[in-house]
């Protein structure tokens, strides 16, 4: 079951960059969510031009993560899940990112 949040809570903002290749990479900002003294349980960003298909998509998908973490998720879980947990290798995706940056937030 989903767990409403306090209306107020701890929020950190990290700038993120991620690098698909050697064509270039796209910077963004994400803000993750926290109860007092909790694990992160949300993120979401508004990053990218107003109604662009990335705004759109990093938005939605950042609303997916929520929705998990609060639901009983962890970073760590949803990192596993999405084959995120090595950080050994680059993110899949700018989603991947975002829950690479989670999950380090979170420990």
């Amino acid at each position: 079951m989903r767990e409403k949040l306090s209306h107020r809570r701890l929020g950190i903002t990290e700038h993120l960059t991620y690098r698909p290749g050697p064509a270039g990479e796209v910077s963004f900002d994400v803000t993750f969510g926290y109860e007092p003294g909790g694990p992160c349980r949300e993120a979401f960003t508004l990053a990218f031009k107003l109604g662009s298909d990335y705004q759109d998509l990093m938005h939605q998908a950042c609303i997916a993560v929520s929705i998990a973490l609060q639901s009983g998720q962890s970073m760590a879980d949803i990192a596993r899940v999405m084959g995120e947990d090595d950080p050994h290798q680059p993110p899949h995706s700018m989603i991947g990112l975002v829950v690479r940056a989670g999950v380090v937030l979170d420990e």
